[in-house]
């Protein structure tokens, strides 16, 4: 039972995080990408690496939630090897979307919406926001491919760990 219990309560905690990136999502695209895109003088399309990181983010949860229906699965004694490679993949999934959703949440925030004004103006602004969105492109990029790295992997029973039993 405790261990059903630890399973559950993580794949409910993933599935709130999956539907709060999807709640900032949709207030972003209702209000937040136009007036962000305005400031900066660009056309709101430009700010799509946004939702992509949104969607990526919101994505990444659904897929965390069932790898806990997997971890409840592996035997605590049999597979005491396997769970420990499991518990380390979870935790740096869950640290990938962190830093991804914090980035796209409250760095966007902080960087461009102090007090409805951006950080400096003009020129400086703009550079801002390039650095931001190619911060921004990168770590999508790399939870993508962390992301489709771990669902290969738990599709396939972690092939790594069993290679080497």
């Amino acid at each position: 039972m405790d261990r059903y219990l630890y399973h559950y309560e993580r794949w409910a905690a993933n599935g709130k995080s999956m539907q709060k990136a999807a709640e900032d999502m949709d207030q972003l695209r209702a209000s937040g990408i136009e007036e962000m895109a305005a400031a900066l003088e660009i056309g709101a399309a430009d700010l799509g690496f946004l939702t992509d990181a949104y969607e990526l983010v919101a994505g990444g949860r659904r897929v965390m939630r069932w790898v806990h229906a997997y971890g409840y699965y592996l035997d605590p004694e049999r597979d005491a090897a396997k769970r420990a490679l499991f518990d380390h993949l979870q935790n740096d999934a869950n640290a990938w979307l962190e830093r991804l959703h914090s980035c796209a949440e409250l760095e966007r925030r902080r960087t461009f919406c102090v007090g409805g004004e951006g950080e400096g103006g003009g020129s400086a602004l703009n550079e801002t926001y390039r650095a931001y969105k190619k911060k921004m492109q990168d770590l999508t990029k790399a939870t993508r491919t962390y992301f489709g790295n771990l669902v290969k992997a738990f599709e396939t029973d972690l092939p790594e760990f069993n290679s080497v039993n």
